[in-house]
């Protein structure tokens, strides 16, 4: 049996820029790893199966190691099963990329097993057919994504911050939240996150200035709960706060471990964690 981690990610900025032909939407992110993470164990079997050490009910076609599992056999001629165990602790539905992760990580790991990791083209394939956030896991760092989000751009830097996850277990249905933005027409000026994001680590007035997440916009106005973990992030000494995804976990940024576990005791109601970045 192999024990591997499934780590977390954070949008550090979230631009839709518009509706493509194929009905997705380029996307314009900084995707930031962190260290809050599912434990995955992974082991050959005769059959292939998910198990969940938690109460999770996720059926077995719809999950994406599943997924991941069968196209990396199909591509590689692969006959042997596995079952695959799950503790997770990355909250479901939050923006946090927790199921994408979790494919991710098996398929790199499915690939060392193999010795087939050096064909990462092959692997970004399967990964892009899984889901849109699938790839940036494939290697560490952060990441400018684009497209879809698999157009990656990964860079480095010393993040000296705490993050503080806050997830108020709202279900936000993220097709919706891409209709609602209604991106049908030409595309948004592109930000330029990876600048952004270094000019701040020295001046955070920067990124609570500059970065935004589009879909605060509209997922605001149906759950002003969100805005409000936002303000209290802020009022809790948070240099900069942000929605993760099309929501629901919000983050906040604190100087120090001593501020955010501060801060923490606001949001006792709501799944918190304080994280580092994954670099």
């Amino acid at each position: 049996m192999i024990s591997i981690n499934s780590y977390a990610k954070i949008n550090f900025g979230l631009q839709v820029l518009n509706k493509r032909a194929d009905n997705f939407h380029n996307i314009n992110s900084l995707f930031a790893r962190i260290s809050l993470k599912d434990l995955m164990y992974i082991e050959e079997s005769e059959k292939n199966e998910i198990r969940f050490t938690n109460d999770i009910n996720i059926p077995l076609e719809d999950n994406l190691v599943y997924k991941v599992i069968v196209a990396f056999k199909k591509k590689f001629n692969i006959a042997d099963n596995f079952k695959i165990t799950i503790n997770k602790r990355i909250p479901i539905g939050g923006g946090l990329g927790g199921g994408s992760s979790n494919a991710a990580t098996i398929l790199d790991s499915l690939a060392k097993m193999y010795k087939v990791e050096d064909d990462y083209k092959s692997l970004s394939i399967i990964a892009q057919k899984i889901g849109s956030d699938v790839p940036f896991f494939l290697k560490p760092g952060i990441a400018i994504g684009q497209s879809r989000g698999e157009l990656l751009k990964y860079f480095r830097a010393i993040f000296p911050y705490k993050i503080l996850i806050v997830n108020p277990n709202i279900n936000i249905s993220t097709p919706e939240a891409y209709k609602s933005l209604k991106r049908d027409g030409e595309m948004t000026k592109v930000l330029d996150f990876q600048n952004l994001f270094y000019r701040g680590l020295d001046n955070p007035v920067i990124w609570r200035e500059f970065i935004i997440n589009d879909f605060e916009k509209v997922i605001f106005n149906i759950h002003p709960e969100l805005s409000e973990i936002k303000s209290k992030l802020y009022d809790s000494g948070a240099v900069f706060a942000l929605m993760s995804g099309s929501g629901s976990t919000m983050f906040g940024i604190y100087k120090n471990t001593k501020d955010a576990k501060k801060a923490e005791v606001n949001f006792s109601n709501y799944f918190t964690s304080i994280c580092d970045m994954v670099i």
